[in-house]
């Protein structure tokens, strides 16, 4: 599975109902299981973004999928960046 790192912004909604955010991050993280992907970790941020998942995902059709699920509910806005693991890299490296 691919590794993808997605970064959010709470919208003015995910921020009037932060006090639900342990049940919407349940939600997601059902959502994710749902589409065969998986949480690997959940940062909250200092800085620019609110907060940092760090997820697998069969292909970026997948992890597309689960960001328009997620930015659906109003809560967050996301943007979505393919990881490559040292492995990965190595590989990729190896072809340059």
């Amino acid at each position: 599975m691919a590794t993808y790192v997605m970064l959010f912004h709470f919208t003015e909604h995910g921020f009037s109902d932060i006090k639900d955010s342990p049940k919407r991050i349940k939600e997601a993280k059902q959502i994710v299981t749902d589409a065969g992907g998986r949480v690997l970790n959940l940062f909250l941020m200092l800085g620019r973004y609110d907060v940092m998942w760090l997820i697998e995902a069969p292909s970026d059709e997948v992890i597309a999928r689960i960001s328009l699920q997620f930015s659906s509910k109003g809560s967050t806005r996301a943007e979505t960046l393919r990881a490559f693991t040292e492995s990965e890299y190595m590989d990729i490296l190896n072809k340059v």
